[in-house]
């Protein structure tokens, strides 16, 4: 009986990682990391089509950041990121009720990091 079970988590695992592969679903990546997080809570702005939001960064990475905004966003939707004075192009990768994943379009340095963490 527990190997059944088993089975039968596993297959549901495998549709769900399905749905996320076919776009039907967003869903988070289910690949390791490229790059190292750091843990952030700083205030930030994200622009999209729909206007200007006020958000926080969650983490941030050169490649990317996790985001927490009142807005909607669509998956491969085009947004910019203010962090301070410097002003980030992304996309979004992924949504979870408020908060997004956005990969940078150009990697941020590590001065630009640092000075994002700081």
């Amino acid at each position: 009986m527990r190997e059944e079970a088993r089975t039968i988590d596993v297959a549901a695992g495998a549709r769900r990682a399905e749905y996320g592969r076919q776009g039907s679903e967003p869903s988070r990546p289910q690949t390791p990391r490229a790059a190292t997080r750091r843990k952030v809570f700083s205030p930030a702005w994200l622009d999209t089509v729909d206007g200007r939001y006020r958000a926080h960064l969650l983490n941030l990475s050169a490649i990317g950041a996790c985001v927490h905004a009142r807005c909607t966003h669509r998956v491969w939707s085009g947004v910019t990121l203010r962090i301070g004075d410097r002003m980030v192009e992304a996309r979004v990768t992924w949504v979870m009720g408020e908060r997004c994943g956005v990969k940078f379009t150009q990697p941020l340095t590590p001065a630009e990091l640092d000075a994002a963490t700081s």
